[in-house]
């Protein structure tokens, strides 16, 4: 069985969600850990179906 990645081109997300709420310090690095880990998750969700 072969299956193709997904991967996230664009990302528009609330503080809330990356867990930076009150904090003025949001940096590239916090949307990019976000998004490998939606990537990751979603990959794996195709995997098991």
């Amino acid at each position: 069985m072969s299956f193709i990645d997904i991967y996230i081109t664009d990302i528009d997300i609330s503080r809330g969600l990356i867990g930076q709420v009150g904090s003025d310090k949001l940096q590239t690095i916090h949307y990019l850990n976000y998004k490998r880990h939606t990537e990751n998750k979603l990959n794996k969700a195709i995997v098991m179906n």
